[in-house]
């Protein structure tokens, strides 16, 4: 028997009609779980669709109302089990189909869409787990009066004028080892969160990571905020993982830049992070004349209010993945690393290394994929949502 997954009703009836040059696939992820393939597909609306197998070759076909493809087809890994690859392009007028080619007979465990917001693209998702070749070839088949496969004509990508360039800032550094626990040493772990957070982020069209220290080196608050503007960066993102005393607190949180600190314990990371520049023997006092500024504070405003958004929307993904710290997740307090007048800045605590449950948690292979997948998803959909031409180039177009 055929099996064919149908979504918002009959399809026949949706196939076309409410098509718009802005309707659109934004960018794809293929991830693995076990023997387990998911293909996850961010877009600007959430369409119709039907999904059906196709034997000799194997393959696993949805079709959708047409859309822009305005992404580079994602490429699975030697270590992906069932997806050999991915295509897509127009059928015909008013329709589109993604065709997922496969190395071994899968049957689909899931097909959805979800809602789109402003913090989050419409997503269609499907799951594919592995079967027996009867078993896939007794469900096979073209539905209706189709044959043979349709050639699907590409569609020519638009090409970003400039990337949007995240600029990653890993804690402490060089003389400066920030907080510990057992084996676990802030400035070595924060590293390799900034190194794999920046390779999430270059998977996406359109985006550039810039690391603010690529190696166990010093740097002086200032400098960091200097490197970040110097590369051109539309936003910056620090991350620590500090230690505050035992039992008070556990789980993510993100910060922006305020005058006040937000509670005692936000007080507390303040004067932990702030005492770089008194490794360095700098006069702080004396280097920040500039904030003082008409200009400088004007600038802050609209970087102000750009950073809460960003730090909202990256709550909204830790709340959603991983641990974040109760009531508290997002929060502010005068951190010198955020001070950057142009450049929206938040500050991420991955957790307090003296707290076991958060030290296991990101310490762990499965606690650091998800608290990076968090922080580019996080920063992928504010982008999205961001009207200020500096951002607009990761956006897909969109009809005049």
């Amino acid at each position: 028997m055929k099996r064919m997954i149908y979504a918002f009703g009959v399809f026949a009836a949706l196939w076309g009609g409410f098509v718009h040059a802005s309707e659109a696939a934004l960018s794809a992820r293929l991830s693995q779980d076990g023997s387990e393939n998911r293909l996850e597909i961010d877009l600007t609306t959430r369409p119709a669709f039907r999904v059906f197998t196709v034997d000799d070759p194997k393959r696993v076909v949805v079709d959708f109302p047409e859309l822009g493809w305005r992404l580079d087809p994602p490429r699975p890994g030697q270590a992906m089990q069932l997806i050999q690859g991915v295509r897509f392009g127009l059928v015909r007028p008013g329709a589109s189909r993604l065709v997922i080619d496969l190395k071994r007979a899968s049957a689909v465990t899931a097909a959805f869409t979800t809602e789109g917001d402003a913090r989050a693209p419409a997503r269609f998702v499907i799951e594919l787990r592995p079967e027996s070749d009867e078993a896939f070839a007794a469900s096979a088949g073209w539905p209706g009066g189709e044959t043979s496969d349709a050639e699907l004509r590409p569609i020519p990508q638009p090409k970003p004028k400039r990337a949007v360039i995240v600029a990653i800032d890993a804690g402490h550094g060089g003389r400066d080892s920030g907080a510990s626990s057992g084996w676990v040493i802030e400035k070595d772990l924060v590293l390799r969160y900034a190194r794999e957070l920046a390779a999430a982020i270059e998977m996406r069209p359109g985006y550039k990571a810039f690391l603010v220290r690529e190696k166990d080196e010093f740097l002086r608050l200032r400098t960091r905020v200097e490197r970040a503007r110097e590369a051109g960066a539309d936003m910056m993102i620090s991350i620590h993982a500090d230690a505050l005393a035992a039992g008070v607190a556990s789980g993510a949180s993100v910060y922006t830049l305020s005058k006040d600190a937000s509670d005692a314990e936000a007080a507390a990371l303040v004067e932990s992070h702030n005492r770089t520049d008194d490794i360095a023997g700098v006069a702080v006092a004396a280097e920040e004349t500039d904030v003082t500024s008409v200009l400088v504070d004007l600038a802050r405003r609209s970087t102000d209010a750009a950073s809460v958004g960003l730090a909202e929307a990256l709550v909204t993904q830790l709340k959603a993945r991983s641990k974040v710290l109760r009531g508290r997740a997002l929060q502010s307090a005068g951190f010198r690393v955020l001070k950057a007048p142009d450049v929206p800045s938040v500050l991420v605590e991955l957790g307090f290394l003296n707290s076991a449950r958060d030290r296991a948690r990101i310490t762990s292979d499965e606690g650091r994929a998800a608290m990076v997948t968090a922080l580019s998803e996080g920063i992928y959909n504010w982008v999205l949502t961001q009207s200020s031409p500096r951002y607009r180039w990761a956006q897909p177009e969109t009809a005049d």
